[in-house]
């Protein structure tokens, strides 16, 4: 078998695209190492606040308050509800509400949250819970 020629150019172009693949293929689906907290967007405001409140505010927001557990602020997430704080700043398996997402115990009726959902509630925490 003849294996074509390849410039020096088209060598570097190829073992750029091949880095940047497998930078996005390696790990899982959405690695929080790959965020940065704040400095990349992923605040409660504009990233995990919207997920939340799209899945879990009907029973953990504004009048309803489940488990005495509200979900629309990160004070009202530090300060938890019934079964202690809902996040452990820098540590996802700590926080109740991760595991409850993770294990799609929550919510309880519907669709479970994305994997990228999942990803994204994961690396908010792992940065530090940024408001």
């Amino acid at each position: 078998m003849v294996m074509p020629r390849m410039s020096i150019r088209g060598l570097l172009l190829l073992m750029l695209i091949l880095s940047r693949l497998t930078a996005c293929t390696t790990g899982p689906l959405m690695d929080s190492s790959r965020f940065g907290g704040a400095a990349h967007g992923m605040t409660f405001a504009e990233v995990i606040g919207p997920i939340l409140s799209r899945a879990c505010l009907e029973c953990h927001g504004g009048e309803s308050l489940e488990s005495g557990l509200d979900l629309s602020s990160v004070p009202d997430l530090m300060k938890g509800g019934e079964s202690g704080p809902a996040v452990v700043p820098g540590n996802p398996g700590a926080s109740l509400l991760y595991q409850l997402i993770e294990e799609e115990t929550m919510p309880p009726e519907g669709e479970p949250l994305s994997a990228a959902d999942r990803g994204l509630i994961e690396a908010w925490i792992k940065a530090g819970a940024n408001p």
